[in-house]
């Protein structure tokens, strides 16, 4: 349970005529219409839109920019029979992108192999080694999913290779500008006019096999009864968005709305199993998703096991998948221990080097700091003191940091004005020189 204790409370004074207008219009109790109102749904038409929540109210998938460049290529990686390679990044949105649409083009008959870097040896995003080697296994098309926004010089190498990229991500755009990419599919982009922003890493490979799926059909003459349904994936699509806290209004509240009816009764071996390990027989929700299954899968990327996550989502043996989900467990377990003496050294270090009345930011660094559950501490931190929060594993001469913040302050702008002291930054801090 959330304390409430030193919490400065903000309340909303919502417009009474919008709120009546939306409770006579939708013969709804004014209580829920002030609701919706308080969450800037503030016209009929929107809480109409919002309560229904129906799958066809969703965008048009082409209406991403770059949608069109990308099913192009994919469309002819299909026809030539080409090695089609994904690559993702470890946390649960990442994997979940990833298996969804290994999920998808299995549906369709094409093979796909994948890449997942491993957390505390290659760190996050795309990297030379990594593209080297997907290129030398032949693969002459890579499609990213949730990574890959700032790797301007990693695409540049993979097309020196003869590896064509899409990217698909959902995260800032770097200020090198964005790759040069086959296409860029991310709803951050300056120049991308989709009407809503803020879908989550598996939420674009969503709309990119959905946008695949429509011209398979209008485009190579695919009949329509051979093709996918996709409402059977979007457990898949719920998992992800909840996992990695994106706002559920939107188009992201129609997804996680139909995709929690789906994973309550979902056949997939692996989703099955890992409801299992996590005593849920009932009907599943975003708090037990956010509380149950995500942890468990955060915790294999978190502990360098993020392929466990993968395999166990993709698998169709139960029996496989139970080994699997148990042995998640068993790594989510000692992410928690883990995380409890970084908790307990990072109060130890607030005490004797913070000064609570003057910092406003708080930075530690530790070699006894695990990079793999900065990233929880620092939220914790910050619901605590209420400020912004860096901690930093010291791992030789090189620090990997994880930062969270408020939302008065910026960090990520923060990171930008002081790059020059970073090896790399977006998702992942790494600091160079600590000694």
């Amino acid at each position: 349970m959330l304390s409430l204790l030193n919490k400065k409370w903000i309340l909303r004074n919502p417009s009474l005529g919008k709120v009546n207008d939306i409770a006579c219009a939708l013969d709804i109790p004014p209580v829920v219409a002030q609701l919706l109102v308080n969450r800037k749904i503030e016209t009929v038409e929107e809480a109409n839109i919002y309560i229904k929540a129906t799958l066809s109210s969703l965008h048009d998938p082409f209406l991403i920019k770059g949608m069109e460049l990308a099913v192009e290529r994919i469309l002819r990686a299909i026809k030539n029979k080409e090695s089609i390679r994904l690559f993702c990044d470890y946390d649960v949105d990442g994997v979940t992108s990833a298996a969804f649409l290994t999920h998808f083009f299995r549906d369709i008959g094409v093979s796909v192999g994948y890449y997942l870097p491993e957390r505390m040896k290659e760190g996050y995003g795309l990297n030379e080694d990594a593209i080297k080697l997907i290129r030398k296994e032949g693969a002459s098309l890579m499609i990213t999913a949730d990574c890959g926004i700032t790797a301007v010089n990693e695409v540049e190498l993979a097309l020196s290779l003869g590896l064509d990229v899409i990217i698909t991500d959902h995260h800032q755009v770097g200020s090198q500008g964005l790759p040069n990419a086959v296409a860029v599919l991310n709803p951050q982009r300056s120049d991308c006019q989709y009407p809503y922003r803020f879908l989550s890493g598996v939420g674009l490979a969503f709309k990119l096999a959905l946008a695949v799926r429509t011209s398979l059909h209008k485009k190579m003459g695919w009949d329509k009864s051979h093709l996918p349904n996709m409402k059977r994936h979007l457990d898949l699509v719920a998992l992800g968005t909840i996992a990695d806290v994106a706002p559920l209004t939107g188009e992201n509240h129609v997804l996680v709305r139909h995709g929690l009816k789906v994973l309550t009764t979902t056949d997939k071996a692996g989703l099955v199993a890992l409801k299992m390990v996590s005593d849920l027989d009932n009907k599943v929700s975003a708090r037990s998703v956010g509380f149950a299954l995500a942890p468990r899968l955060n915790a294999a990327g978190r502990m360098g096991k993020a392929d466990s996550g993968f395999h166990l989502l993709t698998s169709v043996d139960l029996k496989e998948a139970k080994e699997l989900a148990e042995r998640i467990d068993v790594i989510n377990q000692e992410r928690k221990n883990i995380q409890g003496q970084v908790q307990e050294e990072a109060e130890y270090l607030i005490s004797r080097e913070i000064n609570l009345e003057e910092d406003r930011v708080i930075v530690l660094a530790s070699k006894n700091f695990h990079s793999g559950v900065i990233g929880i501490v620092a939220s914790r931190i910050v619901e605590k003191y209420f400020r912004p929060v860096v901690l930093i594993a010291l791992e030789g001469l090189i620090g990997k940091g994880s930062g969270r913040s408020i939302p008065q302050f910026n960090l990520h702008r923060a990171f930008t004005d002081c790059s020059s002291h970073l090896v790399q930054f977006g998702v992942m801090l790494m600091l160079r020189g600590l000694q």
